[in-house]
């Protein structure tokens, strides 16, 4: 019975398991997006904006959610300092650090100040969800590249991007935490 459900498990593999946990932490601090959200409204009607303002508030970063498919367009087409992915994974995870940097640390914002920020700050996070998602869809083929010597380049160099892709995420969660904390 036991030797049946062994078989069950997908990731017995070493490559497998690491995999699975790296795309778990990825996932995980790009959920971390919204753990600040009740604190945030709290703060704005704290500083006397009406529910409407908020509610703009939120409209206005979540617009970069909803043009996903022009990044990975974008990513795909238009190669960025000679990369497809890695040069916009750190620019967009760099601009939204930089965002939430500057929101956390700085003087009191204006209303529409702190609106471009938190966009901005969609705008990284979401176009480093459409980058990571397609290295999940390459991982199974990235992960064949192993078995043959002649595409070992291209294993090893998938391999660098996911660990620094997973690296920019973890920044990313830091920064946002201490951002709104």
């Amino acid at each position: 019975m036991l030797d049946r459900l062994r078989r069950l498990h997908p990731f017995q593999t070493p490559d497998a398991q690491r995999l699975a946990i790296l795309f778990a932490v990825v996932y995980f601090a790009q959920g971390m997006w919204a753990l600040p959200n009740q604190t945030l409204i709290i703060t704005l009607k704290e500083r006397g904006l009406s529910a409407g303002q908020v509610a703009t508030f939120f409209s206005f970063g979540i617009i970069p959610w909803l043009i996903k498919p022009v990044y990975g367009l974008l990513s795909d087409c238009v190669p960025l300092f000679g990369r497809r992915r890695k040069s916009y994974l750190l620019l967009t995870s760099a601009l939204a650090a930089g965002a939430g940097l500057a929101m956390g640390l700085a003087a009191p914002h204006s209303y529409w100040w702190l609106v471009g920020l938190i966009t901005v700050m969609g705008l990284g996070l979401a176009f480093t969800d459409v980058l990571v998602d397609a290295l999940m869809v390459i991982a199974p083929l990235a992960l064949l590249c192993w078995v043959l010597p002649q595409t070992f380049g291209w294993a090893r160099l998938w391999f660098s991007t996911f660990f620094a892709t997973v690296f920019v995420q973890s920044i990313q969660v830091l920064v946002l935490q201490l951002g709104w904390g």
